[in-house]
């Protein structure tokens, strides 16, 4: 029992009959291949807590970068909201898995819709804003 000491031990098959294969984004793998992964990523820390402020700036950036694209395009509003959930999540997805790799960290997908539409309301009122002072204007120009 000696050579056990300190030791991970873990049983399983790699047999067909098993049915113990499961598909991964690495292809298709045993079970207990999966579950080595899993310790020895546990075991190296690769899996460690990230500060909070990682998670912000990241959620951040996304948000801005979302907007400004969104911004760019000059779509209409309604086009813009639809454009921005499909693209927060794509996004969200895309630096879930670049994020992941490096750091063990997903990205959020609601504070980059989130932070998107409230830039997305916030050219509204201002497009608004800007079409009242025209009206008034107008307005006052007829009388």
């Amino acid at each position: 029992m000696r050579q056990l000491r300190d030791k991970y031990v873990l049983m399983g098959g790699t047999y067909r009959a098993a049915r113990d294969r499961f598909p991964t984004p690495d292809g298709v793998k045993d079970g207990v291949e999966i579950l080595a992964h899993a310790v020895e990523s546990e075991r190296s820390g690769f899996l460690g807590e990230v500060s909070p402020w990682v998670g912000f700036l990241v959620d951040l950036v996304m948000a801005l970068s979302l907007y400004l694209l969104l911004h760019k395009l000059g779509l209409p509003f309604y086009f813009s909201l639809v454009a921005g959930v499909a693209l927060g999540f794509a996004m969200s997805l895309l630096w879930s898995r670049m994020l992941f790799q490096s750091f063990g960290v997903f990205a959020s997908f609601f504070p980059a819709v989130g932070g998107a539409v409230m830039g997305l309301v916030a050219d509204l009122v201002q497009e608004l804003k800007k079409t009242r002072r025209e009206l008034a204007k107008v307005i006052s120009a007829r009388a």
